[in-house]
């Protein structure tokens, strides 16, 4: 949510000096961010499955990020479960998918979603984390999951686990939702009607490459104790 916070507010911010390749650039990172959000997974401790966990005072912790015991419980088939869910099962039939995604989206085409500052889409951001994880919990995934199958079979296994497959739609639709009123809402309070039409022209990626692989000033990774400090994030 906070991420989304700062490249919002960065678009509006290129948007006003006409910076038209950062606005796209900064507009197609933005994508990365709502996609995760969709996906329970990634909203969960439970993203590799079910860890090993450690009591400390009554409560389970799983293992840090890094460490010899996390690394070796992602060695296990079990482990693989992010991977098959996040990208495998979209691979069985995407033409299907992304047609089923299209009548999601046609089917509800007033999304109500209201975004007048970064606060605001972050906000939107953790509501869909919230309805992702209540429309299909991360242990549904893992306990559909069937870690002894090989990957295209596991994944095709899962997709056509129908609360699975719907679910999944659901979100994606809900997500594309919200990226597309995220990138209205920051055009119109930034003022993009006000550039020329003659400026609005396709980039090519490799323009967009230089600016999100060679520019490190381009939308900096910040620690939660930065942005705190920043000053920025606040309601």
């Amino acid at each position: 949510p906070f991420r989304v916070w700062q490249i919002w507010d960065a678009m509006i911010e290129y948007l006003r000096r006409e910076d038209l390749l950062r606005f796209v650039a900064a507009a197609g990172v933005l994508s990365h961010y709502f996609s995760d959000a969709s996906q329970p997974l990634h909203c969960s401790y439970l993203h590799h499955g079910i860890p090993p966990m450690t009591d400390i005072n009554g409560r389970g912790y799983p293992p840090p990020h890094g460490s010899d015991e996390y690394n070796e419980y992602t060695k296990e088939p079990a482990a693989k479960v992010h991977a098959i869910f996040d990208e495998g099962i979209l691979e069985v039939d995407p033409a299907t998918t992304l047609s089923a995604v299209d009548d999601e989206l046609a089917r509800i085409s007033n999304n109500g979603i209201r975004i007048e500052n970064g606060h605001d889409a972050a906000v939107e951001t953790v509501r869909l984390m919230f309805n992702s994880q209540e429309r299909l919990a991360p242990m549904e995934i893992i306990n559909a999951d069937d870690p002894a199958l090989p990957p295209k079979k596991r994944a095709k296994a899962l997709w056509e686990d129908p609360r699975v497959q719907n679910t999944t739609i659901a979100g994606l639709a809900e997500s594309t939702r919200l990226l597309a009123a995220t990138w209205k809402a920051a055009w119109e309070i930034g003022g993009g009607d006000r550039i020329d039409d003659s400026r609005l022209v396709a980039f090519e990626e490799a323009e967009l490459e230089e600016v999100y692989r060679r520019d490190r000033s381009f939308l900096p990774s910040l620690s939660l104790s930065a942005m705190a400090s920043s000053g920025k994030f606040e309601p």
